[in-house]
């Protein structure tokens, strides 16, 4: 969310920042300008709640240029444009807790989805295969490459690698594992606490999560598999954890529950994406239905399919920023 306030060019008090409940986050900014007498700028709305942080003078424009602060887990960056006017663009902000220093030495910190892309989808080809039709239409074939949802549900949040090698190896029925170095990053259970279906071994094993995150408050963060990462030989399960009360899993890590696929033996190599993390805000939510109206329902379907190609993504997709 970007907010717009036209100053003059002189001198800038940042002295609050204010979080609106009913909006996510959003930040308004009060700046107060030297002008005869002084004049304050307060783009409030109702409903808002005050909360003051620590007062900063900005002495001169190319210090507000590159303006960052830190506060109620959202960063704040300032910038100011040709025109004088302050621009502030709001993010959430995420702090990683390591769960020992053995961990914060080795293990590396949980990154953005989107830079841990595999190969694989790197090299699907787009399609541009058109199949015409007696009638002048023409349907596309898009393919994965074009599908903006199953590229989200790769890219969003942050994913944990593995930091170690790990070797598996069958013995009867059972199966013996090995690292090469800590902290521990994977152990098996005494007995598997659900009923294990048939495509994985009768076994739960857990990993060993040596980072957790803490969220800002109303926030929590959903675990799961790494999405749409059909070829990893394993499965994490998935769970919900209120972040911003909980990130302390001490010394030894937490436990994150996973099951790996029947028949597979080798090497799980460093660097392997163990499981995914993504904000989710918590909300009191109702739902409903309505009727079908063909007049809204092929007004909107026809924004997408008037494109050859990427209609979604042209008319509907929002892009999503983790960093």
């Amino acid at each position: 969310m970007i907010v717009y306030i036209p100053i003059d060019r002189k001198d800038i008090f940042f002295h609050n920042v204010y979080y609106t409940e009913s909006e996510q986050f959003m930040a308004h900014a009060q700046e107060r300008i030297p002008r005869k007498g002084g004049t304050t700028y307060s783009p409030r709305k109702g409903g808002e709640r005050r909360l003051p942080t620590t007062r900063r003078a900005i002495s001169c424009m190319p210090s507000i240029s590159n303006y960052t602060q830190l506060w109620a887990g959202m960063q704040i960056n300032s910038t100011i444009d040709y025109k004088g006017a302050i621009r502030y663009t709001v993010k959430m902000h995420i702090e990683f807790y390591p769960a020992s220093e053995h961990a914060e030495i080795i293990v590396p910190v949980p990154k953005p989805a989107k830079n841990i892309i595999p190969n694989w989808y790197k090299d699907i080809k787009g399609s541009n295969d058109i199949k015409f039709r007696d009638d002048g239409a023409n349907d596309s074939e898009a393919g994965i490459k074009r599908c903006m949802p199953f590229f989200d549900g790769l890219t969003s949040g942050y994913i944990q690698e593995s930091w170690t090698d790990i070797y598996i190896k069958r013995v009867g029925d059972n199966i013996q594992y090995s690292f090469p170095q800590g902290p521990t990053i994977i152990e098996l259970r005494d007995s598997p606490s659900i009923h294990i279906p048939d495509q994985y071994y009768n076994l739960e094993f857990v990993w060993k999560m040596q980072w957790l995150p803490k969220m800002p408050k109303g926030w929590s963060m959903f675990f799961t598999s790494p999405n749409n990462r059909i070829d990893l030989p394993f499965r994490s399960f998935d769970g919900i954890i209120d972040s911003d009360n909980y990130y302390n899993c001490g010394s030894d890590g937490g436990n994150y529950p996973f099951l790996i696929n029947k028949g597979f033996e080798g090497l799980i190599p460093a660097g392997t994406p163990m499981y995914q993390m993504i904000p989710i805000k918590r909300e009191s939510w109702t739902s409903s239905h309505t009727e079908y109206n063909f007049k809204k329902s092929a007004k909107a379907l026809s924004l997408v399919k008037r494109h050859i190609f990427s209609g979604y993504k042209k008319e509907c997709w929002n892009r999503k920023d983790y960093a």
